[in-house]
């Protein structure tokens, strides 16, 4: 995985900003293990730990695996336009030189290719809470290439 190293020239900005990279790296772990890891748990709510243990629970998370590369850019935040406490981080993703693989064997899946669906932009919203601390409260659907033209590069 390749992180950006972006962070927001605004202070109290970066603290969020680097709670939703922790997240984002740890929720990729969890499904490089097959849904097992949780220690993307610890970034967010209750609501949305609930719904990502969902997810992580799908047969083609705990059947799988990937290995490749995985690129983060383009990163901003922003105020939340609904709360103002809370805040968006938004990232290009590109996991056009990533491939799935079956748990098990660690051997590639066959049929795979890049396509636009390899180059999204994501956002998360991050609320802050006790003594300082940031946490994922909530994440927008994924927007795709073509629409999301700046994450294909």
């Amino acid at each position: 995985i390749v992180m950006t190293g972006w962070v927001p020239r605004t202070a109290r900005l970066v603290r969020p900003v680097n709670v939703d990279k922790d997240f984002e790296l740890a929720y990729l772990y969890a499904e490089y293990t097959g849904g097992q890891s949780a220690d993307w748990a610890s970034y967010v709510s209750a609501a949305m730990a609930q719904a990502l243990r969902g997810a992580l629970a799908a047969q083609s998370v705990t059947t799988e695996s990937f290995k490749g590369t995985i690129r983060f850019f383009d990163m901003s935040v922003t105020h939340d336009p609904k709360i103002r406490a809370d805040v968006d981080v938004s990232g290009c993703v590109d996991d056009s030189r990533a491939l799935n693989t079956d748990l098990k064997t660690g051997q590639v899946l066959p049929g795979q290719s890049a396509s636009d669906r390899s180059y999204y932009r994501f956002t998360d919203e991050l609320a802050p809470v006790a003594d300082g601390q940031w946490q994922v409260v909530g994440n927008y659907a994924p927007v795709y290439y073509p629409q999301a033209k700046e994450c294909k590069p």
